[in-house]
């Protein structure tokens, strides 16, 4: 993710444009989910989330970069691992409300 960022900030590049561009729309983060809902924070969430249902387990995952407007930004990623065939996205919101909390405590 560091590598990201720094390849997204530093290159000029159409590519790096359109990368970061896609972490910031793509459609479900339950990070950004968190931060909309629990938070007071001003941010941008650049972000990849993805799912898994197997037979037996599954995971809800959310890795991203949140940006704060004073420029602070924090890596923020959250993997969980599910007994079961369904991912819980309630899981990863609830864990991403709680570490946003220190966003909103630190200067």
């Amino acid at each position: 993710w560091n590598k990201i960022v720094e390849y997204c900030e530093e290159s000029n590049s159409e590519e790096s444009e359109l990368l970061w561009e896609i972490l910031l729309e793509a459609n479900s983060s339950p990070i950004r989910d968190a931060l909309r809902k629990y938070t007071n924070l001003k941010y941008t969430v650049a972000h990849k989330s993805g799912w898994y249902n197997g037979k037996y387990s599954g995971t809800s995952n959310d890795c991203a970069i949140v940006t704060l407007n004073d420029g602070r930004k924090y890596l923020m990623i959250i993997l969980t691992e599910r007994r079961g065939n369904t991912y819980d996205n309630n899981l990863v919101e609830g864990l991403a409300t709680n570490l946003s909390r220190m966003f909103e405590s630190v200067d």
